[in-house]
């Protein structure tokens, strides 16, 4: 028997919460809104011939608009998606265990390089591949020599903090790999030294988060909400730094403990 997780549109195993040393690969649908109407033929051939002829991205706008005024496409397009994950997991005996997370169209399967992967018009390609993995925060976080990326965030705000509370996570993970408990403790204790101290670049304490703001000790409040700055140039001790101290750094800390 297969895993039922093929019918999740977005599935995580909360219950990972750090993993170092394992391969993480991400599988995504080659071109997935395109293919899957051309797959399904879920337009007329003149539609599908149509959007066939577009550039990439505006092929992707329309289809985008199609969906919105069409409620009965969006509905297709939903059991299509469930139904080109099911098809690789029936073809590679996926199980529950083999799956760290689904988001639509994109799968992300440990420690496994899976051998069925083109179907017809529907290719899931290999996009990404990690080896480290943390979930703090309600986020995720996915990491290689190279780079973290990051689930639960925009990708425009994400791209702010890839140089600094990123760039943590990526030599964290290399750290927990590769080095000693005693320097991968040292390691910690710097950043958090440093960063509690105001010596890193001003980009480390906006806050990790949707909003990725960078926040005030003297609360700034519009209509009862609490605002904060989109870009700051001033003093870095007027700044309140304990949401990515208290939500990232420590629990790191308490990781290697």
């Amino acid at each position: 028997m297969i895993s039922e997780l093929y019918r999740k549109t977005l599935y995580l195993d909360k219950d990972i919460e750090f993993m170092f040393g394992r391969r993480i690969c991400e599988y995504d649908i080659k071109s997935a809104g395109f293919n899957i109407i051309r797959h399904f033929k879920f337009l007329p051939e003149s539609e599908i011939e149509f959007l066939a002829s577009l550039p990439k991205h505006e092929r992707h706008v329309a289809i985008g608009k199609l969906q919105q005024g069409n409620p009965e496409l969006t509905k297709k397009m939903k059991l299509g998606f469930m139904a080109c994950r099911k098809k690789l997991f029936q073809e590679n005996n996926i199980q529950d265990e083999d799956v760290l997370s689904i988001k639509k169209d994109a799968i992300f399967i440990i420690d496994r390089r899976l051998e069925h992967t083109d179907f017809d018009t529907i290719q899931f390609v290999e996009k990404n591949v990690y080896d480290s993995y943390i979930y703090l925060n309600k986020i995720e976080f996915y990491m290689n020599d190279d780079e973290c990326d990051c689930k639960g965030i925009k990708d425009d705000l994400a791209a702010l903090h890839r140089k600094y509370m990123l760039d943590i996570f990526r030599e964290f993970g290399q750290l927990v790999r590769f080095s000693t408990p005693r320097k991968q403790i040292d390691f910690m204790t710097e950043v958090a030294e440093a960063y509690r101290t105001y010596q890193l670049n001003i980009n480390y304490y906006r806050e990790l988060n949707k909003r990725s703001l960078f926040r005030p000790k003297e609360e700034i409040n519009v209509l009862s909400y609490p605002m904060g700055y989109n870009f700051y140039g001033g003093d870095p001790h007027e700044l309140d730094i304990s949401y990515n101290y208290v939500n990232y750094l420590i629990p790191m800390f308490r990781f290697l403990t």
